[in-house]
């Protein structure tokens, strides 16, 4: 292994929903500090390293753990990327929590700590195999939605509504879309169950969504911006994505919808 082929650092990943879902958590965020400062910005830099994290080092993990051989460039190449992308997104996090107002910093560290505690155990499902089952998806999420919250308590949020509001947001669309994609592809002649099932998972998301906003924890529009993920799950039932890709470029027009309708929620929030 050359020293050039070394520093080549591993291909993005091509999940372009997990993109999706990491945009929308920083955007989230962002719109729930009035004024983020430079704390807020060191964050999102540092989410999207540990991100990366566990794309580079992931694939040679499973590999040591299921006993196969690997090449060493391959192992020294992904681990030692994975573990720059993971010190180099402490060393952010650190700049952050000292740079944070003092007001928030508990709940920026409570963020933080969440952020990794799960991304950590999500990662040890995935060397188990587990990490795709309903379950473990949904805590991975919740490790990335949590994400909002710190980057909004580096931005001077105080642990309060405001502050939690932007995850409560993110991992209500994040358990929607987990939904309706399993949904979608669990179609084998049952079109009209899965129908169902996404239909009542996204009836009870909106149910705790519009209760959230009642007690006044997330900003009433921003609440509201979840019916057009609803609609969503209507035109799913009612006219079902011919192929995958036509459902990747609906998913992504209703993303960008709820992420703009939400930003505007949240900011009207505050």
């Amino acid at each position: 292994m050359t020293i050039a082929s070394a520093l080549h650092p591993p291909a993005l990943p091509h999940e372009h929903g997990a993109w999706v879902m990491l945009g929308a958590t920083a955007v989230f965020g962002l719109a729930a500090a009035p004024r983020p400062g430079i704390a807020a910005w060191l964050v999102l830099p540092g989410l999207l390293l540990l991100f990366l994290a566990r794309y580079a080092a992931l694939p040679a993990a499973l590999r040591l753990t299921q006993g196969k051989t690997s090449p060493r460039p391959f192992l020294v190449r992904r681990l030692g990327w994975g573990a720059a992308y993971v010190t180099a997104a402490a060393g952010l996090f650190g700049v952050a929590l000292v740079l944070t107002p003092d007001a928030s910093r508990e709940a920026a560290i409570a963020s933080a700590s969440v952020v990794l505690g799960l991304g950590t155990l999500h990662a040890g499902l995935a060397l188990a195999g587990r990490d795709r089952t309903a379950w473990g998806e949904l805590l991975g999420m919740t490790g990335l939605a949590a994400g909002g919250p710190l980057v909004a308590s580096a931005g001077g949020v105080a642990f309060g509504p405001n502050a939690i509001a932007p995850g409560i947001l993110a991992l209500a669309y994040f358990a929607a879309t987990l939904a309706f994609v399993r949904a979608y592809r669990s179609r084998d002649g049952r079109e009209r169950a899965a129908a169902a099932r996404s239909l009542a998972a996204h009836a009870a998301i909106g149910a705790g969504l519009a209760a959230a906003a009642a007690a006044g924890i997330v900003p009433g529009p921003a609440a509201a911006s979840f019916l057009v993920v609803i609609a969503r799950a209507a035109w799913g039932a009612i006219a079902p994505a011919p192929s995958l890709r036509a459902l990747g470029c609906r998913e992504l027009a209703v993303a960008l919808t709820f992420v703009v309708l939400g930003v505007v929620g949240l900011r009207l929030g505050n």
